[in-house]
Order: C-alpha cells, then sequence, then structure tokens
C-alpha cells in the first residue's frame, strides 16, 4: 500500500536544469560510446570476460577520466584566479571572483 501513495510523500523539484559548464563535444562523444559498449555487453548476455566485456571496462573508464580531468581543470582554473586577484591586492576582483 506504500508503494501505491509513494507519490504523495517525494519531493520532485520541477523545473531544475543544472549544466555542467565545463562539459564538452568531446565528454559527450565518450559518455556516447560507453553507453554504446555497455549496450551491446548487455546484448550478448554481460559476460565478464572477453571483446565485449573490456571494450565496456576500457570505454567506461576513459569515459570517468575525461570527467575527472575536466573536474580538475576547473578547479584549478578557479583557484588560479582566485590567487591572482589575491596577489594583485585587488580586493574589489577577489570578491567577484
Amino acid at each position: 500500500m506504500y508503494f501505491l501513495n509513494v507519490h504523495l510523500y517525494v519531493y520532485r523539484a520541477k523545473g531544475v536544469v543544472f549544466f555542467k559548464f565545463w562539459w564538452d563535444e568531446e565528454l559527450t562523444l565518450l559518455k556516447e560510446a560507453a553507453i554504446c559498449s555497455h549496450n551491446v555487453w548487455s546484448d550478448v548476455g554481460k559476460p565478464r570476460f572477453g571483446l565485449e566485456f573490456n571494450n565496456t571496462k576500457k570505454d567506461k573508464l576513459r569515459y570517468k577520466l575525461a570527467i575527472k580531468e575536466k573536474e580538475r581543470c576547473n578547479a584549478n582554473l578557479f583557484s588560479d584566479s582566485l590567487n591572482d586577484a589575491l596577489s594583485s591586492k585587488d580586493m574589489d576582483s577577489f570578491w567577484r571572483t
């Protein structure tokens, strides 16, 4: 009975759209490749070894590493601009960063 009325208790955010500004075409292509290789692996019965398994793992790893790299570069860019504003002692620029 609880599962039938779960929509009464779960809050759903409406109209919330969140974009990662560091997302680019490279990540989109890597994501598509990971999804495609996963679908192929799933279609052949999800084997634990073999060509499809290796391709799935390889594409997933490439995708995850690319995301981490983009996030790291973004954090470094923000930190660098913050450091530049601090070192120039321009307080207005510092608080706008």
